[in-house]
């Protein structure tokens, strides 16, 4: 028998809209970092056009607010995409539109098969 999600004490949310990716290159020594500038691998298509949107989720902020644990980003692709954040974000907080910690419509809907997962990310403890 499935078990109820625990109530959580959410700290930090959000929405993502990536505007581009673009090919790096490892600095030395291996690993300590990403030099960017290289050519697009991806760029929003905008409104009508691919997408890739997500939702970042489940941060705990410590007592004291200095610190976070904890959280994931859900990263979905979208052929015909709908998301626009500079609208949404001057439109204010629309409570309707996160019905579950996981979903924020037209960014991170699970259960809609126009939006394909493409990874979830899980931070580590002691977020700074």
């Amino acid at each position: 028998m499935p078990q109820p999600e625990p109530p959580t004490s959410e700290g930090n949310w959000g929405v993502l809209q990536i505007s581009s990716i673009v090919k790096g290159t490892a600095l030395n020594p291996k690993g300590s970092d990403i030099q960017g500038g290289g050519a697009n691998v991806f760029t929003d298509g905008g409104i009508g056009g691919h997408q890739i949107t997500g939702i970042f989720y489940g941060t705990t902020v410590n007592p004291g607010g200095l610190s976070a644990q904890g959280g994931f980003v859900d990263l979905y692709w979208l052929d015909v995409g709908k998301a626009n954040t500079g609208a949404d974000l001057a439109a204010g907080f629309n409570p309707a539109l996160r019905p579950n910690q996981k979903t924020y419509t037209g960014y991170a809907e699970p259960l809609n098969p126009n939006f394909i997962f493409l990874a979830q990310l899980a931070y580590g403890p002691r977020l700074r």
